[in-house]
């Protein structure tokens, strides 16, 4: 993560490539490191899609990467 400092806010960039761990410092979202999304395990998850959550007041962004061939198993997503 870097931030760029303007004389009105600071702006946080996250770079998904390398989120590996939580950044240090000050985050401006709760940053989750890359990892198996939906499980702890292949076998207890509902898919093997792999990938870091940045996640606001608003607004949730992931970039996930799922192998060709994988899928995933029948599952639904609640909204709040």
């Amino acid at each position: 993560m870097t931030t760029g400092q303007s004389p009105d806010s600071v702006l946080y960039r996250y770079d998904f490539d390398n989120l590996d761990e939580v950044p240090a410092g000050t985050s401006s979202a709760r940053v989750t490191p890359r990892r198996l999304l939906s499980g702890a395990t292949a076998t207890t998850g509902k898919s093997l899609s792999i990938g870091a959550v940045v996640a606001g007041k608003s607004l949730q962004i992931s970039l996930v990467h799922s192998a060709r061939g994988t899928g995933s198993k029948l599952h639904t997503h609640s909204f709040r």
